[in-house]
């Protein structure tokens, strides 16, 4: 397609071209979804020519130099073992050039995370199920899977190994130097927008940290004194011993004495008044406490009662056994006894209810009765029908009188009229 003019070409009568021909063609269902229809096989031959083009070229230019060399006397040695280094470095050259050119944008330059296939995979170095976690979406597994090895026997230890290496903890400490700075409201260049500037802000606020120490430290020395207990004396390190001691070529000991246990800072192995054991002997399960073992006492510096206190002691606790067993059978009866309560009472009220509703329907029927008697005309009524009567109303006429009366505005009074 051509681009379109400004003006026409029959207004300028320039730039005459052929009308374009648009071809009608009927494809059938297939050939409207052909990804290649339309493509022309012969076009590829400007790529395959343009890249024989570039060959060549390259070919003719190593060709000149390689002339060069041999004029200025220096091909001469080179050409008589096998090819030079710098043949061989324009080969390789030559090669990833050619392969930069014919890769596919979708294809990646370098594929991460890959190994070659005499190496052994990261999640066969240990077995154990409980060992370093292995990822296997990112293949990282960051915490050492042998870590009963020495570090210099292995060739694996975890990929934070890696990322604890280099200017890691000098970037950490640039990182908490920043945030401080934000904390304390000083103004700092931000770390990520400029960090040259905060790197040698960091390193002038380090070395005035230091200075300020050494001069408090100098200040100090000066005025009370004691720089003399500070300078080692060189006879107290080179002095020797009759103790056997050997070490590997890393400093570990390897045959020697065994290390003496840490001591702790209360007593050990003391017997306290007339106890045969030592304070702290027995403990106590049930009053978590502790005790003498000789007599089971829980108090210190108790007087020991020996075998006969510890069989007191023993007998109190069967006692108390059987107590605590007692009491809860005791508590098991009441609650029995009350739930039996509960139960009648439930019963009691349940019998009352019934009882109370059938004097409600007793009620009801009643004065369904009255009604039906009921005389409209005045002549027919009984001599003493307006009297009162028993005044006394019971909750069950009362609740007979609610459900018989009708509401109108019930709308569901209409359907039980009818019913």
């Amino acid at each position: 397609m051509e681009r379109p003019r400004q003006r026409g070409a029959k207004f300028t009568n320039k730039d005459i071209k052929a009308d374009e021909i648009v071809r009608d063609v009927n494809l059938d269902y297939e050939g409207k979804r052909d990804r290649w229809n339309g493509y022309d096989a012969a076009e590829y031959k400007k790529v395959i020519d343009k890249s024989n083009r570039l060959e060549d070229e390259r070919k003719k230019q190593r060709a000149q130099e390689l002339e060069d060399k041999m004029a200025a006397g220096k091909g001469g040695k080179e050409d008589s073992g096998s090819e030079p280094d710098d043949e061989a470095e324009f080969k390789l050259k030559n090669e990833a050039e050619v392969l930069l050119e014919q890769k596919d944008e979708g294809t990646p330059a370098s594929v991460r995370n890959l190994r070659i296939r005499e190496s052994t995979a990261k999640y066969l170095l240990n077995l154990d199920v409980n060992s370093a976690y292995y990822d296997p979406k990112s293949r990282s597994m960051r915490e050492d899977p042998t870590p009963q090895i020495d570090p210099e026997d292995k060739d694996y230890a975890g990929d934070n190994f890696v990322r604890l290496s280099g200017d890691v903890r000098k970037l950490a400490e640039l990182e908490l130097h920043a945030i401080k700075a934000a904390e304390e409201n000083r103004q700092l260049p931000h770390m990520q927008s400029d960090p040259s500037l905060t790197e040698m802000l960091h390193k002038n606020f380090k070395s005035r940290k230091e200075n300020q120490e050494s001069k408090l430290r100098q200040d100090v020395l000066s005025r009370y004194g004691g720089e003399e207990f500070e300078r080692v004396n060189p006879d107290v390190l080179l002095e020797q011993s009759e103790v056997y001691v050997e070490y590997n070529h890393d400093g570990k000991v390897i045959k020697g004495p065994k290390a003496a246990n840490p001591r702790s800072r209360y007593p050990e192995d003391v017997l306290e008044g007339n106890h045969p054991a030592i304070w702290g002997s027995y403990y106590d399960k049930k009053e978590r406490k502790w005790g003498y073992g000789c007599c089971l006492q829980t108090t210190r510096n108790a007087y020991c009662t020996g075998e006969e206190g510890k069989k007191a002691k023993l007998a109190s606790e069967a006692e108390m056994m059987k107590r605590s067993v007692e009491l809860k059978k005791e508590r098991e009866k009441r609650a029995r006894e009350l739930e039996a309560r509960e139960k009648e009472a439930e019963k009691s009220e349940q019998e009352l209810q019934e009882e109370s509703e059938q004097k409600v329907k007793q009620f009801m029927k009643q004065q369904d009765k009255k009604d039906r008697e009921f005389q409209p005309d005045e002549r027919k009524r009984g001599y003493n029908s307006l009297s009162g009567g028993n005044v006394d109303v019971t909750e069950e006429e009362m609740e007979a009188y609610r459900r018989r009366r009708i509401r109108s505005d019930d709308p569901m009074a209409k359907f039980i009229s009818e019913s």
